[in-house]
């Protein structure tokens, strides 16, 4: 490895080491697993024209920006590899970007341990896995963790970039001025949570410079414009969100919440199988991250820039809560913004560790390694997505050419049947129609994400129905019908 006089290696080959450990964490399972559920909206969406694709993702409250990107690279459902490529590469581009952050708060050491860190942690993992916009959203993410960082770092210079006759160092922050600005528009442009970057950003930026409020004018300006260039968009988002303004499907709760925070905040796996890494090791795993997050966040250097930070890993999750109050948004997928400033701090902590006290850091940080990475290898295969493709399969087999699919809080797997056989026309029904449906003599599949109340099946009884349980896992089916001839002989009737 290249070093300096001091020995110590670059952070350019830093970031390159951990680019490169994300990639080999990523590429080798990119196209093992077939599309899951929020995949297949994307083919769907790859198949319309230029505007329809807009509306019909708009109307979802999706940006279409994504799906574009797709479009112009001429990616389709016949290579999975290349269709989850970009985010594969844009995540991994992060990960060499949060490395720079990290040998700026923490040293090299910092950022060598980031590149395992963020290659493995599941929340990044998963995302940069699937062929959806979260990938290239954590690219972009770090760009303005590592941008936004330097121009509060620098203030006076940063302030001075944009004047004439400003000394060089000053109008070389001028590419550092235009990253940032890219990457706000970009990270609102691919999601609408990348407004909720942007509020923890701008409101550490500002809490950060008060006192040099040279830089206070040229940053809420750099904000304006960057506004101004997402005025369509953000109109366009202003149109659909009454939709969903208290009306998503998500849980509320705080069990529901404590799930997520357990995924994000604690290095775990949404749909996890535990088979590589079973339920006790995912609590020490828990227990070891939290605690080498709040040991980065004591022995983080004290720059400027650690605000930020700071910001992007708990400011965001602290606005998601408070929008959740009136509208849940608690989903892992949310969250996960969270997640690479999480394996920030981890990544500071262990640094600290090795630096500080290298003999108890070495057994530590070798049990924390093996954990995470068995986790990881859970994230990698997630085993335990809704493999939608085996539902289809057994519907398929079936002969069903015509279902009334009832789905609960899982609406959009009606869409998702319909887009992967053509023969299967999805048709949301809503409870009281479901037992009517049936007695029309239309087979009606009930599809849940977690096991039927079993009420259903004593409904069906009492209305004079047939139902049945097929076992496609990780799905729960139900299949109501008035007929013993509808329900084949695989599926028995109860």
């Amino acid at each position: 490895m290249m070093r300096l006089p001091g020995g110590r290696p670059p952070a350019a080959v830093v970031a390159c080491c951990a680019l490169a450990t994300s990639l080999a964490f990523r590429l080798p399972t990119l196209a093992m697993l077939p599309p899951w559920g929020d995949e297949v909206l994307t083919l769907r969406s790859l198949d319309l024209p230029f505007w329809q694709l807009a509306a019909e993702r708009l109307s979802q409250m999706h940006a279409p920006t994504y799906f574009w990107l797709l479009q112009a690279l001429g990616l389709d459902a016949g290579s999975l590899f290349l269709l989850r490529l970009p985010s594969a590469l844009a995540d991994s581009l992060g990960a060499g970007l949060t490395a720079l952050v990290a040998c700026r708060l923490g040293g090299w050491r910092a950022g060598l341990v980031l590149a395992f860190v963020y290659a493995a942690t599941p929340a990044l993992l998963e995302e940069a896995q699937d062929a959806r916009p979260y990938g290239l959203f954590f690219g972009f993410l770090a760009l303005l963790l590592c941008s936004a960082g330097r121009l509060v770092d620098h203030p006076r210079l940063a302030a001075l970039a944009w004047r004439p006759g400003a000394p060089l160092a000053a109008r070389a922050l001028r590419w550092t001025w235009a990253a940032a600005a890219l990457a706000a528009v970009a990270l609102a442009s691919l999601l609408p949570l990348g407004l909720f970057a942007l509020v923890a950003v701008d409101a550490a930026v500002l809490w950060r410079v008060r006192r040099r409020r040279r830089l206070v004018a040229p940053w809420l300006l750099h904000r304006l414009a960057s506004l101004l260039l997402l005025a369509p968009l953000l109109y366009a988002y202003a149109t659909h969100v009454g939709r969903y303004a208290g009306n998503y499907w998500y849980d509320s709760g705080p069990r529901r919440l404590l799930r997520v925070l357990r995924v994000v905040d604690g290095a775990g796996v949404s749909w996890d199988p535990d088979r590589f890494l079973g339920d006790t090791g995912n609590r020490v795993l828990l227990v070891l991250f939290l605690l080498l997050v709040l040991l980065g966040l004591l022995w983080a250097r004290r720059r400027a820039s650690l605000a930020l930070a700071i910001a992007l890993a708990f400011g965001t999750q602290a606005l998601l809560v408070a929008v959740s109050q009136h509208t849940s948004l608690y989903a892992a997928r949310y969250f996960a913004i969270a997640a690479p400033a999480l394996s920030l701090f981890a990544a500071l902590g262990l640094a600290g560790l090795w630096q500080r006290w290298p003999r108890p850091a070495l057994p530590l940080g070798l049990v924390f390694a093996v954990l995470l990475f068995l986790q990881s290898l859970d994230a990698m295969h997630q085993l335990g997505k809704p493999r939608l493709d085996l539902a289809v399969e057994r519907l398929r087999a079936a002969g069903i050419e015509r279902l009334g699919i009832h789905s609960a809080r899982e609406p959009m797997i009606a869409s998702v049947l319909y887009t992967l056989d053509g023969k299967v026309e999805g048709i949301e029904l809503s409870p009281w129609q479901v037992l009517l449906a049936a007695r029309q003599g239309l087979v009606v599949w009930l599809l849940h994400l977690r096991p039927i109340d079993p009420l259903w099946p004593r409904l069906a009884e009492r209305a004079g129905l047939l139902s049945c349980a097929p076992a496609v896992r990780p799905l729960y089916i139900l299949a109501i019908a008035a007929r013993a001839e509808d329900l084949r002989a695989s599926c028995p009737p109860r």
